[in-house]
């Protein structure tokens, strides 16, 4: 075989190589789920001016009952959340870079399981404003995995972040308090976090 014929071997098979990479970047799988664009520091400083209502550059004691997704972080700091808290927390997540995580919980009406009931995650305000929303209906036993709008194909879940939590049914009347003006709250970070919790209303 001459030089000039195995150069040319080679040279295909280099480019053969290349187009098996270039045909595997776009079909070698569904693409990744990018999570939600949020500037951390901005989150931080705008926790603490909707709730730091005394000024005293944390939210605790009964500014938690204002905002019940924070619980889960103020119970790893003494029971108060800094602006540096919930930054460092975001520049966690951004890291993992995770697009979305599947989350469970239950839903009870006086202690028993309620079916046909719409749970929505509201993130929080200090998220920002294209921080997107998940909703679910709760099944037998109560239990609800309320997830963001996907596309075919995409894995159902919500983005890691501080929601509150609205419940509603049609043809009943459920308090303001567990919707529009709601007590229950969650921060989604993994699996473990937030999921399994038991949302009881009392009516």
């Amino acid at each position: 075989m001459s030089r000039y014929r195995s150069r040319a071997i080679v040279g295909l098979g280099a480019a053969s190589s290349a187009l098996l990479i270039c045909a595997g970047c776009f079909f070698g799988g569904p693409r990744p789920i990018k999570p939600p664009s949020i500037n951390a520091a901005a989150a931080g400083k705008a926790a603490i001016d909707e709730f730091d209502t005394n000024h005293d550059g944390k939210i605790s004691g009964d500014e938690l009952a204002k905002c019940r997704s924070l619980d889960a972080l103020a119970a790893r700091n003494h029971g108060e959340v800094t602006a540096d808290q919930i930054t460092q927390l975001i520049h966690g997540w951004q890291v993992q870079k995770v697009g979305r995580c599947p989350f469970r919980c239950i839903v009870h009406h006086n202690g028993k399981p309620l079916v046909g009931a719409t749970v929505k995650l509201v993130p929080e305000k200090f998220l920002g404003s294209n921080y997107p929303s998940g909703s679910g209906t709760s099944q037998g036993g109560g239990s609800v995995a309320p997830s963001v709008p996907v596309r075919a194909g995409e894995p159902e879940g919500m983005p890691y972040g501080f929601y509150r939590i609205e419940i509603t049914k049609e043809g009943e009347s459920i308090p303001a308090k567990y919707n529009t003006d709601t007590i229950f709250g969650t921060m989604i970070a993994g699996p473990t976090v937030g999921g399994g919790s038991v949302y009881n209303m009392k009516y």
